[in-house]
């Protein structure tokens, strides 16, 4: 049959205009700071480090923490997809030279370049040099330090990727904190968010296309300016649900991808919006009351929420408390899933102290916790989790940490840059699986004990809260939470009227509150009651090194994704083992996840728009995925908070694998009731199986006992119980009414389809007849 010429017109067009299938293959970041930048202003260098190693993980591009120095030549630029130039404000005229002839190169081939501060306007010794090939490569232009603290950030063009989600004159952050180093194209070509005070205006974040690259200007995101602050002290005093982390992320998905139209695969450090672990600094070792309090509390909020503690001793004070009364204590702590930790041995370091004092303070804490818990009969392990004690370690001295330890917990930059964690390898050595993680605002000290803070218990519970809810809600993506606690705080140690630092302006004495535990408890209370991921130190650390080491590729049409997952560059063998519980969202669409498989086979565990990965052996994997207009109706697992091995169709439902040491929690999307059989308050390894009830309609609503087993015939289920300790309510559902319900052979009454299973140490028989 013969087309007309119309219609076969119209055809070629609509070929013409199919698009065409996205593909991209390894997009790895290089995360860069200069040598010199860090000598000349240490703190500001390591803080836009930590922030945008931050902001890759959330982004879900793997990196590389790299010095320019390094990649100062076109061969080892072309390892990477983009580069973040963070506040490389300094670098040494070699180098310098070096760039200009690299970048150029790396530019000509499509790369990406984010930058943020100035870049190398200042030689290895602060000195002016001549940045104008640097500046005349890259199109940018510096108008100097502008604006002070009534200037803030809006949308001047939200027609681009970076910022398609906002509105124009939208506000995205609370006011500056101090001026900015303005960093723009010439001409202010490009301009999508300006810094202004509604009188003038700054470019904030700059975007254009350089031929096949792309580069992306940001006016000093990450300084002590406060750009992305969440909650500042210091006038403009105040809490404030930023929204610049998420132009970060996008502005790196863009510098990566370009200007995708169709959906993008971004790995994730967990499957659920938040990851939330305790940070408990111990000062007050000596005070074995306050242990004991403290550690009952992380115990119980264990037990409550899934939620465990990194707990670090003061060695030399935990000595004068008592071994043999702490280890019990430890090793509780460690049996719900915490691990113990040091916080130095004697609380007394500094940056720029000598060699010998580094290995008093750590190795001979770590000495110290190891050898007497053996002493007395507790041996815990080794000691491989350090939390940052007094003012901030520089990463200057992180080769002294990263030979000891596995991970840091580290503070100082949470009111500037309240988000930076991940594989850093800046100043580590020969060791490069080495973890740290900045903490989120506020510390429990601050808010109650420093001299120049002021706030009543209420007032912080409050702020805190929204913190936390922003984090959850308005970042997301796998972001972690590690306020910073300490015994004292949960002890509600009375507050003394303290000295306020020399040069500080007067100021009122701070409120003295009494009772502190709120605030820990209103954390404690969302935790239990959002749906975050609950990681044990060894789950998160391995999971945070997968998501820097790896490498993937993938391609998509408009209802399809295929991301091939390459593990073989890992440089652990054991992080294959902590893939499961971590996720992959599927960003920039707004269509549902129907369907997913790895490796060709069926994959059922996938929220709406995240696929909850499984473990993943060592070698490439292949998952394709498939979007549709409505959400899927596919019975599913959507959400575990923990290490989730496997998931796999069974013949009796779908199985889930849990490794947990306290308490699990999970979501199923089921088209029908269903039981879970295994699951009660899920706190120890074990598979749980969701068995649905397709003759009776049965299903279990709420349960606090395990359901050892089910059966189901057409006028009948059959369940046996794991005998609770206590009296426990059981309510179900069901397609019709019970003619009736047998509890160990024995009729009972259920008003309202609630049963009281009762307390005993053997198993319970329940039967509902229909």
């Amino acid at each position: 049959m013969k087309l007309c010429p119309f219609v076969a017109s119209l055809a070629a067009v609509a070929a013409m205009a199919a698009p065409q299938p996205t593909r991209f293959e390894k997009p790895r970041v290089a995360v860069i700071i200069s040598h010199d930048s860090f000598k000349q202003d240490w703190a500001t260098t390591q803080m836009s480090g930590h922030a945008w190693a931050g902001n890759a993980n959330l982004a879900g591009l793997p990196y590389d923490t790299v010095f320019i120095s390094d990649v100062a030549d076109a061969a080892a630029l072309q390892r990477y997809r983009a580069l973040v130039f963070a506040q490389c404000f300094a670098v040494e005229e070699a180098a310098a030279r070096r760039l200009e002839v690299a970048l150029g190169t790396y530019l000509k081939s499509g790369g990406g370049v984010i930058v943020d501060g100035r870049l190398a306007v200042v030689d290895e010794n602060g000195k002016p040099r001549n940045h104008s090939a640097l500046d005349e490569l890259l199109g940018i232009e510096y108008p100097g330090l502008q604006g002070d603290t009534g200037f803030r950030v809006t949308v001047r063009d939200n027609r681009h990727f970076i910022v398609r989600q906002f509105d124009p004159g939208q506000y995205l952050n609370q006011f500056m904190a101090k001026g900015l180093n303005i960093i723009q194209f010439a001409g202010q070509a490009g301009t999508l968010l300006v810094s202004t005070d509604d009188k003038q205006s700054w470019p904030f974040l700059s975007a254009a296309d350089r031929g096949p690259s792309r580069v992306a200007l940001f006016s000093d995101l990450t300084t002590l300016a406060g750009a992305t602050s969440i909650f500042r002290n210091e006038a403009p005093q105040g809490f404030y649900a930023n929204k610049l982390i998420d132009t970060a992320v996008r502005g790196l998905q863009w510098a990566v991808y370009g200007n995708v139209r169709g959906p993008i695969p971004a790995p994730q450090l967990v499957n659920a919006n938040m990851a939330a672990i305790v940070r408990l600094d111990a000062d007050l070792s000596p005070k074995l009351d306050y242990q004991q309090q403290t550690f009952r509390f992380l115990t119980e909020t264990a037990e409550q929420t899934g939620v465990v503690s990194v707990y670090a001793w003061v060695s030399s004070g935990a000595t004068k408390a008592g071994w043999e009364a702490l280890a019990p204590l430890g090793r509780r702590l460690e049996e719900v899933g915490g691990q113990i930790g040091t916080h130095s041995k004697n609380h007394r370091i500094r940056n720029g102290m000598p060699e010998e004092q580094w290995k008093v303070e750590l190795d001979g804490s770590v000495a110290e916790i190891e050898s007497n818990l053996e002493r007395v009969g507790t041996p815990l392990g080794k000691i491989e989790w350090l939390i940052n004690p007094g003012d901030t370690i520089s990463n200057l001295h992180y080769d002294q940490l990263a030979r000891l330890f596995r991970m840091c917990m580290t503070h100082g930059f949470e009111q500037d840059t309240p988000i930076g964690f991940g594989n850093l390898t800046w100043y580590t050595g020969p060791e490069k699986n080495f973890v740290v993680l900045d903490d989120v605002p506020s510390p429990d000290y601050q808010w109650y004990y420093d001299p120049e803070w002021s706030y009543t218990t209420a007032q912080v519970t409050s702020y805190q809260e929204a913190i936390l809810d922003h984090l959850f809600q308005g970042v997301g993506r796998g972001v972690v939470y590690n306020q910073m606690w300490h015994d004292y705080g949960i002890c509600s140690m009375p507050v003394t009227q303290r000295a306020l630092p020399a040069g500080a302006a007067p100021r009122p004495p701070r409120i003295k509150n009494t009772y502190l535990l709120p605030l820990y408890e209103a954390v404690r209370a969302k935790w239990a009651s959002l749906p975050i991921y609950a990681p044990e130190p060894e789950d998160l650390v391995n999971k945070v090194l997968a998501l820097a080491q790896w490498d993937y590729s993938w391609q998509a049409e408009e209802s399809r994704v295929d991301l091939t997952l390459d593990m073989s560059g890992l440089r652990r063998d054991e992080i294959v083992q902590f893939t499961g519980g971590m996720g992959v969202r599927i960003d920039n669409t707004l269509d549902p996840i129907q369907s997913v498989t790895i490796d060709g086979v069926p994959h059922q565990a996938f929220s709406d728009h995240v696929v909850i990965l499984p473990n993943l052996a060592k070698g490439i994997h292949k998952l394709s995925v498939t979007l549709g207009p409505l959400p899927s109706n596919a019975t599913r697992l959507t959400y575990v908070s923990k290490r989730m091995p496997a998931v796999r169709q069974q013949a009796d439902g779908l199985a889930v694998e849990l490794l947990t040491k306290c308490k699990a929690r999970m979501a199923f999307h089921t088209d029908a009731p269903a039981v879970l059989v295994g699951a009660d308050l899920v706190t120890s390894d074990r598979t749980v199986i969701l068995r649905k009830a397709p003759r009776t309609g049965f299903g279990i609503l709420q349960a606090s006992t395990r359901v050892l087993d089910f059966r189901e015939t057409p006028s009948a289920v059959k369940l046996t119980l794991e005998g609770p300790g206590a009296d426990s309510p059981l309510r179900f559902t069901a397609r019709r009414t019970p003619k009736r319900i047998l509890v160990n052979g024995k009729p009972v009454q259920a008003p309202d389809s609630d049963i009281m299973v009762p307390q005993t140490r053997g198993k319970v028989q329940l039967e509902v007849e229909f």
